[in-house]
């Protein structure tokens, strides 16, 4: 990796999150990221500041699909195992984007980049949908029923997940409770028979 490009994408992230995207120079980016304002060392690099945001989301922010899926961990004992599992890689995620929550905020009003998490989004809850469709309850449901039950298990630990990363603490909740206790109504939930 080039340290030069390296060093514009750290000054993008801490002047992004600090400043905002639109109220971040090229001039900026480039003192502080060491170079000579004005004098194109930005551009042998990127494109423009929009091409530097969207490093910037692709290196340092993007979770991977594969950090979502849990099979590699597969198979557990029980759904009840493999409920806490999905909820653990969720809220792991979310503490990771947590420190990185106001940047976050600045690159989602790029529209590519919005364009691309609400892609990944859809596939997250694709394979979440998929890893229902296994399940008793799901048997012969509609693809509309199926992301119905999934929403109904799954929403309140997308939620948490969610103000986790807003830093949003809910005082009177303790997570790992809160996560046992989802994991028993999300099992009941899709253990029975439709």
């Amino acid at each position: 990796m080039n340290p030069t490009r390296e060093r514009l994408i750290d000054a993008a992230e801490e002047l992004f999150a600090s400043r905002g995207f639109a109220a971040t120079s090229i001039a900026a980016l480039e003192r502080q990221a060491g170079l000579a304002p004005r004098t194109g060392g930005f551009y042998r690099h990127f494109e423009s500041k929009q091409a530097l945001a969207i490093a910037v989301a692709r290196e340092r922010i993007v979770e991977r699909d594969e950090d979502f899926d849990p099979t590699r961990f597969l198979p557990l004992p029980d759904l009840r195992s493999e409920l806490v599992l999905y909820a653990r890689l969720y809220l792991e995620a979310a503490h990771r984007q947590r420190e990185r929550h106001r940047l976050i905020e600045e690159l989602r009003k790029i529209p590519e980049l919005r364009e691309g998490e609400i892609a990944a989004n859809e596939r997250l809850f694709a394979m979440l949908c998929d890893w229902v469709a296994t399940k008793p309850r799901a048997a012969q449901l509609e693809q509309s029923e199926l992301a119905n039950l999934t929403m109904l298990a799954f929403g309140p630990i997308l939620f948490l997940a969610t103000k986790i990363r807003e830093g949003i603490t809910i005082e009177s909740l303790d997570p790992d409770h809160f996560v046992d206790s989802w994991a028993e109504h999300a099992r009941a939930l899709l253990e029975e028979s439709p």
